[in-house]
């Protein structure tokens, strides 16, 4: 029951890192394909 409960808080912790890292980085990603898209249109 030990492990059980151990392993389930380290995935929620997982979970939570995984979330505050990635989630600025897709949303920074998200702008940079953004702008790409512009410069193209301008460029076209």
């Amino acid at each position: 029951m030990r492990k059980i409960r151990f392993n389930q808080n380290e995935k929620r912790t997982e979970d939570r890192m995984w979330s505050e890292y990635t989630a600025p980085c897709l949303f920074f990603r998200q702008e940079v394909l953004q702008k790409q898209r512009k410069d193209k249109d301008k460029r076209e």
